[in-house]
């Protein structure tokens, strides 16, 4: 049972160092000035940024952040049993 407690802190750990990395990109993203059709090109990398990716990303963090909640729950309700 010790070897899932583990596995649940791992998948933790990485949830939640995706969710800031989701969370970073989220903020940049949002803060470039788009044209009217929803594009920013960025002339340094030649790259044409899209607003819809924000949308993932939104749903992608909520995604990290439920699973997150659930194992940290998984986690709570094994230490009460005494695994």
């Amino acid at each position: 049972m010790k070897l899932i407690k583990i596995t649940c802190i791992v998948m933790l750990t990485i949830f939640t160092l995706f969710s800031i990395f989701l969370t970073k990109r989220l903020i940049f993203r949002i803060n470039l000035p788009y044209n009217e059709m929803g594009r920013y090109f960025d002339e340094k990398m030649d790259v044409v940024y899209h607003y819809q990716t924000v949308e993932v990303f939104i749903l992608l963090l909520i995604l990290c952040i439920l699973a997150i909640i659930l194992l940290i729950l998984i986690i709570l309700n094994k230490r009460i049993k005494g695994i």
